[in-house]
């Protein structure tokens, strides 16, 4: 080489040494893995990506806590829709019986279908008294009639079947009764009277 004491190639020679001579001493000054001790660098010193690294596995699920206490009951909720309607139950007793009412009242019509609103009836037993009359029935009261005239009568003797009886009007508050033969002297006689 030609001019190697140049300054120029001097300034060359020495760049190449101070670069060879730099690397090998970085090159020297450098830690491996081997070097290090098992254990021996604190938390402190490592990359924080390291130390999130640093993660064990889960482990195995804990026993079971106690039951807690039991909390406050909830609102009431809402009346569902009815059931279907149960079967019949069994019949109860008979209770006792009640009063009698009042008599109803007959209506009386004529024979063209008008109500008679001013007539009543009149209907009795007599027993005569062991002769054959006559013997005078009298009416008094709602029983009474306007006039002889105002009402009409039927009889019959209750006692003998085939016996024969008479009730003559005398007047609205009275008749009589006869019946004949001597085995109807006491016969008991049925009469109905109707009229106004």
């Amino acid at each position: 080489m030609k001019n190697w004491k140049s300054p120029t190639t001097i300034i060359a020679l020495l760049a190449l040494f101070v670069a060879l001579g730099g690397g090998a001493a970085l090159a020297s000054g450098m830690i491996s893995g081997k070097s290090i001790k098992n254990h021996s660098i604190p938390l402190k010193k490592l990359q924080k990506r390291a130390i999130n690294q640093l993660r064990g596995h889960r482990g195995p699920p804990g026993a079971p806590g106690a039951d807690g206490m039991e909390g406050a009951p909830g609102p009431t909720g809402d009346d569902g829709p009815p059931g279907p309607p149960g079967s019949d139950g069994p019949t109860g007793a008979v209770g006792p019986t009640g009063p009698s009412g009042p008599s109803g009242i007959v209506p009386i019509y004529n024979a063209s279908g008008t109500l008679q609103t001013s007539q009543h009836v009149v209907n009795g037993t007599f027993t005569m008294p062991n002769s054959n009359g006559p013997s005078t029935v009298t009416l008094s009261g709602s029983a009474a009639f306007s006039s002889a005239s105002s009402y009409v009568c039927t009889v019959a003797d209750y006692t003998t079947a085939n016996g024969q009886a008479k009730l003559v009007r005398t007047s609205g508050t009275a008749f009589t009764l006869q019946t004949s033969g001597a085995g109807a002297k006491n016969d008991v006689i049925g009469y109905i009277c109707l009229g106004s």
